[in-house]
């Protein structure tokens, strides 16, 4: 089930990548002002009934309205980052539903499985279509890293002020060495081991950022004439 859906979404990717540019654009346009509406009153709600444990604090979860913001107001500085954040959350969430559907389905319940995994797939297909419409400079990548310093900042704060009743908050476990006990039940992690641990994760973010500008730059060489933008600061 999660393959057939995942394959489905890179499919429907690769198919508006090769549209004509006019499509790729309405799809921009009404996937970004749904998703940006539906967040809007989904947390709306939550701040009416004074549910401070929903805050926005996951990268996916803020993905989607910088992401939405972005395209529907065209903030241009914004473009690799909104790009960048609906890619790797996209891409991420997509990989895993192949593996852990089932149990989404099982603990989350069929609607909220699924508007996730729309949800997700909308940011995926958005931020392959921004990189096969602009060519991202090497600046982008600081920008990106200047971002993901506020956000690890943001979310420590909310730490410390919150106390977050959701038993599964995966940003919460990356930063915790949650994932690190996890995979080393037996193991009683030292000092040393947690350095290792969050210098393998830098590594990590840095190649996949490495990895989202050289296929940024691949996708543009594929513009086949198209009015094609070059992303400048």
């Amino acid at each position: 089930m999660g393959l057939v859906l995942t394959s489905v979404i890179f499919i429907l990717g690769i198919v508006m990548l090769i549209l004509p540019k006019r499509y790729r654009r309405i799809f921009l346009l009404t996937s970004s002002l749904s998703l940006l509406i539906y967040k809007s009153i989904e947390y709306t709600l939550y701040g009416l009934f004074l549910d401070v444990t929903k805050i926005p604090l996951e990268f996916s979860t803020l993905t989607y309205f910088i992401f939405s913001i972005t395209v529907l107001f065209q903030i241009k500085k914004w473009i690799p980052l909104a790009s960048f954040m609906g890619f790797i959350s996209g891409l991420g969430y997509l990989i895993s539903f192949i593996f852990l559907s089932d149990q989404y389905f099982v603990h989350n319940g069929t609607s909220i499985t699924l508007m996730a995994w729309i949800n997700h797939s909308i940011i995926f297909i958005g931020g392959m279509i921004l990189m096969k419409d602009y060519t991202f400079k090497k600046i982008a990548k600081k920008d990106i890293l200047i971002f993901t310093s506020i956000y690890i900042f943001y979310v420590i704060l909310m730490e410390r002020l919150i106390t977050f009743t959701q038993s599964f908050i995966f940003i919460r476990m990356l930063l915790g060495g949650d994932i690190l006990r996890e995979l080393f039940p037996q193991m009683t992690p030292t000092s040393y081991d947690y350095l290792l641990y969050f210098l393998l994760l830098f590594i990590l973010y840095q190649i996949a950022i490495y990895l989202f500008i050289s296929i940024n730059h691949l996708l543009s060489h594929f513009k086949q004439g198209e009015n094609h933008h070059e992303y400048t600061v």
